[in-house]
């Protein structure tokens, strides 16, 4: 079974959290932190269990690499926007940590561009109908 490739933004205390699972997980395909040092500590944390992982400090090498393909945002929460704008932008899935975005209207717009990207992948998958039952609800329970 072939194994998604995720990268994360962001390399700090809860960053690594994110790349540990992920390393686990045998899915982190890629980190990027403009810290050098943040890139290291992250590194040490999964070892060898993400050898071929790319470790960076340009989001373009990420965003460009079409075998990517999700992105789990955990960088400051003013940069939620711009970020994940930006993973959408690049055709990538999409997870932020919490708060999606520290502005109302930018999460909004934020939510309504992962929705858009959401009705042109695959409509009738099952992951897909269960997360537009709970939009059209607009409830999770």
């Amino acid at each position: 079974m072939r194994k998604t490739k995720i990268a994360v933004f962001g390399a700090g205390a809860w960053g690594r959290n994110i790349v540990r699972t992920l390393g686990e997980l045998s899915h982190l395909a890629a980190v990027c932190d403009p810290s050098g040092a943040c890139l290291e500590a992250a590194r040490k944390l999964v070892g060898e269990k993400a050898k071929d992982a790319c470790w960076t400090s340009r989001p373009e090498e990420i965003l460009d690499d079409p075998e990517i393909a999700g992105v789990m945002v955990a960088t400051p929460a003013e940069t939620h926007y711009a970020v994940g704008k930006k993973v959408l932008a690049a055709g990538k899935d999409l997870f932020v940590e919490k708060p999606l975005t520290v502005d109302l209207k930018e999460g909004e717009k934020l939510v309504k561009a992962a929705w858009s990207r959401l009705k042109t992948s695959n409509p009738f998958r099952p992951s897909v109908l269960g997360v537009s039952r709970v939009r059209d609800r607009k409830s999770v329970v």
